[in-house]
């Protein structure tokens, strides 16, 4: 064997070597993509909202668009919890027509509960620039996910605007993937999904 043949062939060996070495490490890269993505992403500790004397969980955030305004107040996390993204839990009222903050906690390495008591949030508080729906949680899960959240058999919608409960709707979960759709064009992605979504609540029923 001559020494340019042998050169030749420790070039290819080591060129063999790193393009496996890179090949591991794509590998390894593309496992720890799917397991920080799992981590990271779960399904979420819902608020809570007290209505005619019965607690619910909710589909919402009102608190987000507290935070969106005021970033500052919003309470600091504690480690990293996949299932509290948020950073916290906040409970609601309706109170005379009116949504009404009344804790806000955060979760402890732990896993206990801790209540805020700051001069933000010590006393209750109208949540009043908040508008929109909030989707109180109604009878048992149907088995069936919308991203990371379960679809309930029924819904109590509290219609919001400005802190204040105009009206009510009790709709089943046909009717809410329903009113879901109606917001999309039914060439888009979305409209695709909760059809989906739809059709697969009428096989299960």
């Amino acid at each position: 064997m001559t020494q340019k043949s042998f050169d030749v062939k420790i070039i290819c060996s080591i060129q063999n070597q790193g393009a496996n070495t890179i090949k591991k490490f794509f590998i390894m890269g593309l496992f720890l993509g799917i397991i920080l993505q799992n981590i990271y992403t779960s399904e979420q500790f819902p608020d809570l909202i007290i209505f005619n004397g019965i607690e619910y969980e909710i589909g919402v955030y009102p608190m987000e668009t507290y935070f969106e305004i005021y970033p500052s107040r919003r309470p600091g996390r504690i480690g990293r919890n996949s299932a509290l993204d948020r950073g916290y839990r906040a409970r609601y009222e309706i109170i005379n027509n009116e949504l009404i903050l009344i804790d806000i906690e955060t979760m402890r390495l732990n896993g206990n509960w801790r209540k805020i008591s700051n001069r933000h949030f010590k006393n209750r508080i109208k949540i009043n620039i908040f508008s929109g729906k909030i989707n109180l949680f109604n009878g048992e899960r149907t088995g069936i996910y919308m991203a990371f959240t379960p679809i309930y058999e029924n819904y109590i919608v509290l219609n919001i605007i400005e802190g204040h409960m105009i009206s009510i709707d009790n709709i089943n979960c046909f009717e809410y993937i329903e009113s879901i759709i109606k917001n999309y064009s039914e060439d888009s992605f979305e409209h695709n999904y909760f059809s989906r979504l739809l059709n697969e609540l009428y096989e299960r029923k």
